[in-house]
């Protein structure tokens, strides 16, 4: 396919905004009307009169969260557990099991066939072994109870929760900057690069997955990057197996000789290995040279 060429397009299967943004973004279209500072200024968005969580562009987004089922299985908990609110991965989870009730089937990928959210990996045994996740679980259970008291069992929200934190994605506005996070069935699907051949773009409510240079089949090898491309590859790496529970094999991970010097990297001069130029040190020790950190010289 050509680079621009569309390859996905899909809804979202459930979202939740970073609070702080609540009140600039709509959480049913995703627009964000204060972005563009050279127009006139945008009306303040209006926001759920009952639970006081979301905001909408205007009645016609309100109308439709509400009508389509997604806000209005969940105005009537977070009314009652005010002025509390919670976590945004406990709304993204609450979401997330919402989603599936009302539409078990999922929805239709590329080449055939229908992916749901019992065919995202979990990882458990990996999650259920890494502390911080194992607690920050455990922590979520009274916040569950309050919400949905015993709607769910513990077992159906861990595989959730399992679910959420490894395939779910940084959800991101018209400028690229950080919304809140997202989950798309369609796009969970897709491997890992760090030098990926497919761009991801969010709009309207739904992610857009389409060819970049290099792409020569389509879907079944479209690969997108799942951190930040900054980053020198032992970073990265550590970023995949921590959060992703994978070693990353890709042609930039897999080189033999070369510094993997990437936007933002810096060779530090001690022991010849990219560091980030964000960083203090590099992992041998060697200081960053501030020289590097301003302008992405080498150490």
């Amino acid at each position: 396919p050509p680079p621009g060429a569309l390859l996905f397009r899909a809804p979202l299967y459930s979202h939740v905004l970073t609070p702080s943004l609540r009140p600039r973004v709509c959480d049913h279209c995703l627009s964000r009307p204060s972005l563009w500072d050279h127009l006139p200024p945008a009306p303040a968005l209006t926001r759920c009169a009952r639970c006081k969580l979301p905001y909408y562009c205007g009645e016609r987004c309100q109308r439709a969260a509400w009508k389509s089922g997604g806000h209005k299985a969940e105005c009537k908990f977070l009314a009652r557990v005010l002025p509390r609110v919670p976590p945004p991965l406990v709304l993204l989870l609450l979401r997330t099991l919402a989603r599936e009730a009302r539409d078990p089937s999922g929805e239709e990928v590329p080449g055939g066939g229908r992916r749901r959210l019992e065919d995202l990996v979990t990882h458990r045994e990996e999650v259920q072994a890494t502390e911080q996740r194992r607690e920050a679980f455990s922590a979520f259970l009274p916040v569950f109870k309050a919400c949905v008291a015993e709607l769910y069992g513990r077992e159906q929200l861990f595989l959730a929760y399992c679910r959420l934190i490894v395939n779910g994605t940084e959800l991101t506005d018209a400028m690229g900057n950080s919304v809140g996070t997202a989950l798309s069935l369609g796009l969970s699907a897709l491997d890992h690069s760090c030098s990926p051949n497919c761009n991801v773009v969010f709009l309207g409510g739904g992610v857009e997955v389409r060819a970049l240079p290099g792409l020569e089949v389509g879907w079944q090898e479209a690969r997108i990057n799942y951190v930040s491309t900054v980053l020198p590859r032992e970073e990265r790496r550590k970023i995949l197996s921590s959060q992703y529970y994978f070693q990353c094999q890709c042609d930039l991970c897999s080189r033999e000789n070369g510094h993997d010097l990437t936007a933002g990297a810096a060779l530090c001069t001690s022991c010849k290995a990219a560091v980030s130029v964000s960083s203090e040190n590099c992992g041998c020790g060697a200081p960053v040279a501030a020289e590097a950190r301003i302008a992405g010289a080498f150490l």
